[in-house]
Formats: structure tokens, sequence, C-alpha cells
């Protein structure tokens, strides 16, 4: 028999009974747990802990660590009686949680109730719950005469007398985040409710004015945790409402963490909110006539959850709450309804982890056909539980889904205990048709290897994902990979229980995984197919909606875009450098000098000895957020992360008088190329300077998809750069021999030779998919994946690694996603050994990611033979062309291509190079990747997937609009003014939406002194009010920032509507500020791709 750990309630007389022969049994003090499981004997003991011993969260939280540390397999038998305090019978919550992250440790909990002791019978019975316990944790409850067990049944909603009450007074804990605003709309909306909202925190300019917005709606900012503010909030309630008619607590923290790493500050801030703030609440509303109390409880306190201990006891408490309340109703010491809502995910609910969250919204959908709730309609769905559950149910799961797969799955059938002689569930034979555990721990050897890189006589079974090298992100891949390789969907956080390959191997032979040929006969090799709409789409995965560049040859993207259907070429002689004895040819910009630094209050000074990376960065920053149709000054939960690699112009200041100056140094350090975005946009998110060499720009956007990943930042702004200023550079790099001495990059090409230096700049705008899709922001595309790893210990420290990038690709693509991806654009520097050691990584990687595709399915391209190789920005610049290729549907052929290189093998693979200009098919949508190599092993590959179908526009109809545009200089509106008009001519205009239109140049722009407006009825009325603008039609007028001015208007077929609007234009050309959005309420509106800033030209060089 294993040890078993007896837990008893104190507040009871106990005659334990002998133990079974050759059993000691040992009674604990209370505090002594720990060094009695640290030090202990092995074998057959009974531990007797006292359940409501008065210890501190520190104690109880050492002999969770203490349990947690032994490797002796341990049951812990919980006897309590139905007359106990909710608190201690919440504790079964804790234990249930400690159980779910080891799986030496079951649970086992029976609740007595009426007279009698649970002991009275000897310890057979006891051994009998012990042995037909399944799982980490089995509840029963005896009564004289019968033993019932503690599971899920199915329950209806009927019309019932409402409880919610016409101008009713609700009391709503947890603040208002998007749960607690969803549910205070519906009550003031439907109701006329007077809600009050308490939160701990006061809230911010944003909510005060949506506060303001809503009549009957207030705000209290107090803490419940404390008696006497709970006391004083009850109080002003009744005074000043008159009453009160219910509460819904939804106050709560979550502090994820295995028990071993939890400490007790963060376990009592867990418990603090639910367990006293209740407490208080219950307290001092206990005289009240109450329709309803209300606490909001989570599905994990039923079905359990790794690394939420303390969450799974805070909610248990709850649920035994709204139980022993229930008690006080039926005898009059308490009124209404009492009731525990166990939520199931809310996916739009602000967490700190949304990645794992998305997975584990995907394992509930697999396994149990559940669904997660938006904030909306969770809101409604707990409305309609307050009118229709019957005043008899006190907890309640709301599921919302496949109802007869949650049947099947969430109402097992009672299990009567098992005879003394049954053998534990444990130790029962597998299937014959299942697989071994050797086959199944070969199988997620050769995963991990896949996914990491690592050789299989470096992968240890019995070492914890961490000493492999999985960070959170990481266990949430190898968690999706589980389910198409071994046919059982797994959710990130059991792989904190199962912690190595040996204790998730028997998890999955637990599971019924069948064997490796059973498995192949029914599986059939991946093949593209038509792509069906997601039911829930942008879990997961991110979106780029924004993307701003300058790429040599041009000015814009536009230009580079140009550059790239013409098959031209921009390499060409640098003039900047005069002084050289022999011309050298680089990809270089016109615009590499010019900044505009009054825009962004900066003096001249500063700007001369800033370096010219900094100030393009910082343009292209800001427009690209103007392209994903968002005003810079509205965001704050932004994070920066920008890629970097050379500091020639701080070198080229040496010479200065200025080399000692203090701006010279702000202006050069790489960390301010980040952090003077960061400080000068007013973002908070973090922000961080990359210098991984020329994979800088891809390894940025990884930071960047990882920090949104971790709820670090709600948008990314990514990005890379790179100014050529010093020749000796260049002399360095062509003495390292890996530059072109005929000037070309001629990518797989048999004459290839090195490449040509270049630079430019690129950004992009990055948000969660699910996020986007909320928003209604216009998406470039999806990011599918974005994967980094190092060479190792190569051949040399720039010499490049063949295993390495094979373990990036299989990191980077899933079997479905390397099915269906149609052209990579290569890293492809041009020389005569990269070359062909890119492509070898490629075949391999695709010879077991996607062993059935067409030869010659997937294109090859290589932007470097355009524009040459702009290093740290170079996968900048492939992702921007991409992004390009997807928008226009084309895809543009490599130049400097005359005769393969021999060493370049495609034959027989699903790779062919682009020799002409393609159109892309779409059939499915299209997949493409783009590498990116460091030359000291830095890798990164990220695959793009076409952007879904953006849903219809729900905006209103107007005859009329009002399309504001401003700029801080007369000369910089004239250009805006001109580059809208040339956008409206072309495509994309003439296909645009006017209110769109209206909506991105109002509500998402920044808007200065220089200012005019137009009203139109259509787009091709704008255009020919743009063409007979003048070019003094422009007002320089004094902003009038004090006062925001919302946007009101009378309907659209009011006589007066035209007449507003034209006050509107007035008001706004005469400086005043508006709060553009508050005119687009009424619908949904688009956001679209326009012409950025044109900033002002100025040089600045040092002397």
């Amino acid at each position: 028999m294993p040890r078993v750990l007896v837990l008893t309630d104190r507040g009871r007389e106990h005659r334990l009974p002998d133990p079974p022969e050759g059993t000691r049994l040992i009674r604990v003090a209370p505090g002594d747990e720990a060094a009695h499981l640290s030090g202990g004997p092995d074998g057959d003991h009974l531990y007797w802990l006292d359940l409501r011993r008065e210890v501190t969260v520190e104690a109880e939280l050492a002999f969770a660590k203490a349990l947690q540390a032994c490797r002796t397999p341990s049951t812990i038998l919980g006897v309590t009686h139905e007359d106990d305090p909710a608190e201690v019978r919440a504790r079964a919550g804790f234990l249930h949680g400690l159980a779910e992250e080891n799986p030496h440790i079951r649970t086992v909990q029976v609740r007595r109730s009426g007279p009698g002791d649970a002991f009275a019978d000897g310890w057979a019975p006891l051994l009998d719950e012990l042995r037909a316990a399944r799982g980490p944790l089995t509840e029963v409850q005896w009564s004289p005469g019968t033993r019932r067990t503690r599971e899920l049944t199915e329950i209806g909603l009927a019309d019932r007398d409402v409880r919610l009450r016409t101008r009713g007074t609700y009391l709503l804990t947890g603040g208002l985040g998007k749960v607690g605003r969803a549910i205070a709309e519906l009550l003031t909306e439907r109701y006329d409710a007077t809600v009050v909202a308490v939160g701990r925190s006061a809230p911010d300019d944003a909510q005060r004015q949506w506060i303001a917005s809503r009549p009957g709606l207030h705000y209290e900012q107090t803490d419940i945790v404390s008696a006497a503010r709970t006391r004083d909030l009850i109080e002003t309630i009744r005074e000043r409402f008159g009453g009160l008619d219910g509460v819904i607590h939804s106050a709560g923290v979550v502090k994820d963490a295995l028990v071993q790493n939890k400490s007790a500050d963060d376990a009592e801030a867990v418990l603090a909110p639910k367990v006293r703030g209740t407490l208080n609440l219950d307290r001092y509303t206990a005289g009240l006539r109450l329709d309803f109390f209300c606490v909001f409880s989570s599905i994990s306190s039923v079905m359990g959850n790794s690394g939420q201990s303390d969450y799974i006891a805070a909610n248990r408490f709850l649920d035994e709450f709204a139980a022993e309340r229930a008690r006080r109703v039926a005898q009059g010491e308490r009124s209404g309804l009492s009731l525990s809502v166990n939520w199931p995910l809310w996916l739009d609910a602000e967490d700190e982890r949304r990645e794992q969250y998305q997975a584990l919204a995907a394992f509930l959908r697999g396994q149990f056909g559940m669904e997660p709730l938006s904030s909306q309609r969770g809101a409604e769905l707990f409305l309609d539980l307050l009118d229709k559950l019957p005043d008899t149910c006190h907890q309640v799961v709301p599921c919302v889904g496949d109802a007869e797969r949650m049947r099947q799955r969430l109402l097992p059938a009672t299990t009567a205990p098992a005879p003394a002689t049954a053998a534990p569930a444990a130790q029962r034979p597998a299937a014959d048709s299942g697989a071994t555990l050797e086959d199944i721990g070969e199988r997620l050897v050769e995963l991990v290897r896949a996914q990491t890189g690592l050789r299989p006589q470096d992968i240890p079974v019995d070492r914890t994902w961490g000493d492999l090298g999985y960070d959170s992100v990481m266990l949430s891949h190898l968690a999706r990979d589980l389910g198409p390789q071994f046919g059982v969907e797994t959710p990130p956080n059991a792989l904190f229980k199962y912690s190595s390959i040996t204790t998730l191997s028997a998890y999955l032979r637990d599971q019924g995984v069948p064997a490796r040929d059973a498995q192949a006969v029914a599986a059939a090799p991946p093949i593209p197919a038509a792509v069906t709409e997601d039911p829930s789409p942008g879990r997961g995965k991110y979106a780029v909606i924004g993307m701003s560049g300058i790429m040599p040859g041009g000015e814009d993207l536009a230009d580079f875009w140009q550059l790239l259907v013409e098959n031209g070429s921009a390499v060409r002689p640098v003039t900047r450098w005069k002084d050289r004895d022999t011309p050298y040819f680089a990809g270089t910009i016109d615009a590499f000098d010019a900044f505009d630094h009054s825009f962004f209050g900066v003096s001249a000074r500063e700007a001369m000895l800033m370096d010219p990376q900094h100030r393009i960065f910082l343009q292209n920053a800001y427009n690209a957020l103007l392209d994903a149709g968002y005003a810079p000054g509205t965001l704050r939960d932004v994070g920066v992360f920008a890629g970097v690699q050379f500091s020639e112009y701080q070198t080229a200041l040496q010479h200065s008088e200025d080399r000692a100056h203090p701006y010279t140094v702000t202006g050069n350090a790489h960390a301010m190329l980040a952090n003077r975005v960061s400080h000068l946009l007013d973002f908070t998110g973090p922000s961080q300077t990359v210098d991984t060499a020329c994979s800088s720009g891809l390894v940025a956007l990884n930071r960047g998809v990882l920090s949104l990943a971790a709820g670090e930042c709600d948008v990314a702004l990514v990005g890379a750069v790179s100014v050529l200023v010093d020749p000796a550079a260049t002399d360095a790099a062509s003495k390292l021999g890996v530059l072109s001495p005929d000037f070309r990059c001629a990518t797989f090409d048999k004459d290839a030779n090195g490449y040509v230096r270049a630079e430019g700049v690129g950004c992009v705008v990055v948000k969660r998919l699910d996020d986007a899709r909320r928003d209604g922001d216009a998406v470039l595309a999806v990011i599918e994946a974005v994967a980094e790893n190092h060479d190792g210990r190569s051949n040399s420290l720039t010499a490049p690694n063949p295993e390495a990038q094979v373990a990036l690709l299989r990191r980077a693509y899933t079997p479905e996603l390397a099915a269906r991806v149609s052209h990579i654009e290569a890293h492809g520097t041009g020389t005569n050994l990269g070359d062909p050691i890119e492509i070898s990584a490629l075949r391999t990687a695709f010879e077991t990611l996607a062993p059935g595709r067409e030869p010659g399915s997937i294109t090859l391209g290589a932007v470097k033979t355009n524009v040459g190789h702009l290093e740290p920005a170079a996968g900048m610049a492939g992702l921007l062309k991409l992004l390009l290729c997807l928008r226009h549907g084309r895809l543009p052929a490599n130049v400097n291509f005359k005769e393969r290189n021999p060493l370049v093998e495609l034959a027989g693979s699903p790779f062919r190079l682009l020799l002409e200009n393609e159109a892309w098919e779409r059939g499915t949508p299209r997949v493409a990747g783009v590498s990116s190599f460091g030359f000291g092993g830095s890798n990164a590959h990220v695959v793009l997937s076409e952007a879904p179908p953006a849903p219809p526009a729900r905006g209103v109809a107007r005859p009329h609009w009002i399309v504001p545009l401003s700029a801080r200089s007369a000369a910089s509106l004239t250009r805006m003014r001109d580059s809208l008009l040339q956008w409206l001519r072309g495509p994309e205009g003439r296909r645009a939406d006017l209110a769109d239109l209206a909506h991105t140049l109002a509500a998402g722009r920044d808007h200065f002194e220089y200012r005019t407006a137009w009203i139109v009825a259509d787009t091709e009325e704008l255009a020919r009010r743009l063409e007979e603008a003048r070019p003094g039609d422009v007002a320089k007028v004094r902003l009038q920032r004090l006062t925001t001015h919302p946007v009101t208007l009378p309907p659209a077929a009011d006589p007066g509507h035209r007449a507003a609007l034209e006050d509107l234009r007035d008001r706004y050309v005469q400086g005043e500020e508006f709060a553009w959005q508050s005119m687009f309420e009424d619908g949904q509106f688009g956001r679209l791709h326009l012409p950025g800033y044109a900033f002002e030209q100025n040089r600045f060089w040092f002397e």
C-alpha cells in the first residue's frame, strides 16, 4: 500500500482504529508536516494530519513543497464534515491542484454528514475508497446508509420569476475590465439599473469617460479585503441609493506557478479577494434583503489545473461558501439566491499568458466540445442564469459548445468503491492495440529533437522540459504538436505535471495512444486541401497590420514594389564617399541623412549628433502605426523591438569636435534606437534593441511575438535599420571575402561570389490575431510561426551549420503548414558555400515535414539580388517583400541569374528557383516563409499566411462625411494632400469605402496645427476637391488642447446633418480638438492602409 496521509478535522473527536496489519500510524502535530515528509521513512505508513490546524500560508506551502519533493507515491485522505466551515472544505481544492502537478500524489476526500464518525467502521471502507479512486481527486459523501460521489449533472434553464428587477441597485466587484464592463452595460441598458462597480485601482482617463457615458454606473475605489473599507462601502451604497438588491463578486487575482515555485505572498494575494473579500461582503450584507449573492468561481475548481493550487483553493472556497450561505438562507439567516458560477475560459479576458490559454481553449474544444466565452456572450449568459436557475441550485458550470460531446465527457457514471482485492487502475495492463512506453518515448525524443535541434543522445528522458531548453512558449508548441503526432489533445499546462519524457510517455499511454503501425494505417499523408473558416480563428497567431519602409532605390514601399516587379536592381555607385580612390557599389537610399527634427521636438544640434539610423527608424516607426490606422498618440501598451548592427556614425564622429558631447552618447547608443521611440511616443511596453547581425530584424520580430504571447504588450512595433556611413566597414567586409568583386548578388547562380552591402529601414506593426479581428484592423498577413535558434559549435564562429538550419525549419513548420507553403524567401547571400547549405537544409527538413510535396511546388526568392544585403535589416527586407507579394498576388523573379550553381541540388525536391514573374495562385490561403541567418550563428525563420477575409464593415450610411488632414508644416500638409490624391487614383483608392477612409484619417491620426478638411459624398468627389486645392489652402491654427470635445451629430436623415458637419469642419480648422472615435461608435468601421506622414527633408550631418 502506498503511503497515506490522513487529514482530519480538529474540531471533532476521532477515535482512529488500529491501522492495517504491518502499517504504522503516525500522528503529525500542526506545523511538523514538512519534517515528517522530508525525513520520515518510506514504506507503509499512515500519517494523520489535523485538517483544521491553525497554520499560516507559509506552513501550508512548506507542507506542500515537502510533499512535492518526495518521490514516494502518496495518497492524501481528507476527512471532513458537512458542517465544517467553507475554509476547511476548500482545502480539497488546494490538494487537488497539488495532485495535478505531481503524478505520485492522489487525494481522496470523504465528507461525512449527519451523526457518527467516519472511522466507526474501521479502516476497510476508507481503504476501499482509496482503491476505487481514479485521477488526481476523488470526492465522496457519506451519510447514514448512503454514499454519493461529487460529480456534474445537467440542468436546464427555464423561465422563472425574474430576480433582476428594473431600476435595481447592484454591487459589482472586480473593477471594470472587459468582463465587468460587459455586465455593467447589460444591467444599465436592459434594466435601467444602478451599478456600483468596485476596484482597487483608480480608473484611467478612458475608463472615466466610459463611466461618465453610462447613466446609472458609478465607480468606487476601495479594497474589499479590508473589513473596515467593505463596511464603509456597504453603508455608502445604502445611504446614497437607498438599499442594495444584489451582489456580484467577480474580483480575483491569478499568479500561476508550480507549488515548488510559489511564494507565500503570491498565494496570499490570490486567496485574499476571494476568501476574505467574500467573507467581508457576506458579513456586511447579512441583514439586507438581497435578491441574490453571486460569486465568480472557475471551472478549475471542478476540473483541476497545474500551477494553480492556490487559485483552485480560492475558487473552491467560493463554491463551498455558496453552499454554506444557501443553508443559512434556508435557516432564515440570509436572503436571496446563493450562487457560485464556475466559469470556463473567457477568451478575451485579460490574462498574462494569452498563448497558453489559447492552446487551453483548443484542448477544451477538442477533449470536451467546450467553446470559450467572449465577454459579451458570458455577460448575457450570466443574466440568464440569475433569472432562470432554480432556488435550489447554488453552484453551476455554464458550458457552451457541442452539447452531446460535453454530456459524454463531463457527465460520467457513478463509480462504486472497488472491493478490497481490486488492483489500482495504474497497475492494469494497457490494451493490446496501444503503443508501448518505449515506442511513445522514442517518438517523443524525435519530436523534441525536431523542435530543439538536440541530438538524441543529448535528450535524457528523465530530465525536465526546462533542462531541455523549453520555455513556456516552446511548451505551447510541444503541446500543439502532440495532437497530430499522438491523437491526444494536451494543454500546455499539463506539461508542468508531466514534466519529462518519461512521465509524459506514461500519460500518453494511459490516454490510449495507438501503436505506431495502427496509427500509420489510419493516417493519410498530408496533402494541400481547401481550408474552411476556423470557427474560432486567431488563437495563437499574430497579425501584421501595418508596415513602412525605405528600401534601396526608392522613397517608400510603393517604389520598392515597382523595383521588384520590374526585375530591377538598386545597386549603384556610392557617391557619398568622395575621397575613395576606387568607386564602390551598394544598394543605397537618397534620404539617408534626412530628418524632420521639429516634428519630434528634437533640436537641430541633437539631430546632427544622432545616428541617422535612429532618425529614419523613428520616422518609419511612426508611419508604420499610421499605416495600421492608429494615431500613435492614442496608444500606450506598445512594445518596440528594433534590429541594428553597426555604429559607423559614432565611429565617424570621433573625428568631430563634438565627439564628447552628451548628445553623441544618447544619439548613438544602440539601446536608444528602440528606447527613443518609446520615449517620444510615450509607449510603456517593452523596449529592446536587438543585434544578432544579419538576423537582427527577424529576431526582433520573434521578441515582439513572444512579448505579445506573454501579455507584456498589446501592440508590437518591430523593425530594423542599417545606414552605410563609414567606408572602413565596407573595406573590412571586403577583407573577410564576403563581398562580390563585381558588385552584384547572384544568389543560386554558378558565378555567385558574394554579396553587395545595402542600407534601408523597415517596420511592421503586429498584434494578436484575435485582437486584430476584434478591433477591425486591416490585416496584411498572419504570422503562423516565428522560430529562432543558434548554430552551436559549428566549424567556425562564422560558418553556417546545416543541422541548425534544419532544426530551425522543423521548429517553424507543422506538417500542415509545410503542406501548404508555396514560396520561401531565402537568406540567399549569393556565396558559393552558403547558398547550397541553405538549399540542402530546406530539402532535408521538408523530406520529413512534407514528404508528399509535388516537385517544384515551392518557389525560392532572393530579394538581395534586387537591393543587396541590408545586413541587420535583411530579414525585414524579405518580410516586406512577402507582405507586398501577398497584397498584390504576384511573385517577382530573382535577378542576376544565368545558370544554376551545380551545388544547389533541386531535382526531385519540392523547390524551384523563381526565374520569371508569376501570379501567386490562391487555391488555399497562401503560405510563405522567410529566412535570416546571422554570421555569428543566430538564425530565424518566420512563416506567414494570407490574411483571412475581413468581416464586412457595419458602419451606418450617411450622405456626407468629413475628411480631416493635418501636419506640423504647410509643406508637409501639401505633400500629404498630393499623396492622398495619388492613392485615390490608384487601384486601392478606387475600391475604398469613404466611411472607412474618413474613419482612418479622423480617428486614426494625430492632429496638428496645419489643418484642412473636406465634406464629401464619395471618394470621387474627394479626389476632385483635392485636385482643385491650391498649395496655399492650408491654415495654421492655435491648437486648443485643453478640452477634447465629443463629436455629436444629428441623424443622417435630419436636415441639420450637413450644417452640423460644416460647423464641425469650421471648428476643426480653427484648432479645436475632438474625440473623433465618438463619431464612429454607431457602427464598426474599417481601417485603411493610407499614405503616411510626409516628413520634412532636413539634412543633418556632423561638421
